[in-house]
């Protein structure tokens, strides 16, 4: 029954906070370091170049906020039962999984933004193709897209702030990143997709589209000024 997974859930949050214990007391930053921090992200929120990549990396994530929040639940509403949606959502985070097993690989051969961009790409692709609630033989493919359109543009980002900036400012860069993608632009995406969704439904897609599409002009806008660096403010 659904009762299981309150408690799974709270066991397993229970087991990160026991393995937080684990960590080296080095780990824990010291108070000027934390001052330092704060100095780092005044340095990069008034870069222009970090902040198209932040506009980019943070909208690829909040464009999954209607497929995250509502996916399943418009499934069912189209006829798949619990085990089907468990299904699809299984082929998706196995496609992740494969990319994120070939990292190393992918990450020789394509660069970071670029790896971002076929990522959004995707994204464009696969919730404009959402938007028109397809078969459920499409649906497969749409959710291999998954790989791209989390995993690819997730890789590209981080991979980008570990290249692109100096060591000095990349812990401070990965937390702008996951106040923008999964605090900041998740919520309001996932109020935006609410909103839509009561009206719309499945066609909430297109607006997840449309975030795809404003995140890829703003990194095609980063590749004309890329020989700056994501930290110049020219």
């Amino acid at each position: 029954g659904i009762g299981i997974v309150i408690g799974l859930i709270v066991a397993l949050v229970s087991i990160t906070a026991a393995c937080t214990l684990l960590l080296p007391r080095d780990a824990v930053p010291e108070p000027n370091q934390r001052r330092l921090s704060l100095m780092d992200a005044a340095v990069l929120v008034r870069a222009p170049p970090f902040l198209l990549f932040l506009v980019a990396a943070g909208l690829a994530q909040a464009s999954h906020a209607m497929f995250y929040t509502y996916g399943t639940l418009h499934w069912q509403r189209l006829g798949l039962t619990n085990t089907w949606c468990g299904v699809l959502w299984a082929i998706g985070v196995v496609a992740e999984i494969v990319l994120f097993w070939f990292a190393p690989v992918v990450a020789r051969r394509i660069t970071p933004l670029t790896l971002l961009g076929i990522g959004l790409a995707a994204g464009i692709v696969r919730w404009t193709a959402m938007g028109i609630d397809p078969p459920f033989a499409l649906l497969i493919p749409l959710q291999v897209l998954h790989g791209l359109t989390f995993g690819a543009a997730h890789l590209g980002a981080v991979q980008a702030i570990a290249q692109g900036l100096p060591a000095t400012h990349a812990a401070t860069a990965q937390s702008l990143l996951a106040v923008v993608s999964g605090g900041i632009g998740a919520a309001l995406a996932t109020q935006w997709a609410g909103s839509l969704y009561a009206v719309q439904g499945g066609r909430t897609y297109w607006a997840m589209a449309v975030l795809s599409t404003v995140a890829l002009v703003a990194l095609l806008a980063l590749f004309q000024r890329r020989r700056d660096g994501l930290l110049s403010a020219a």
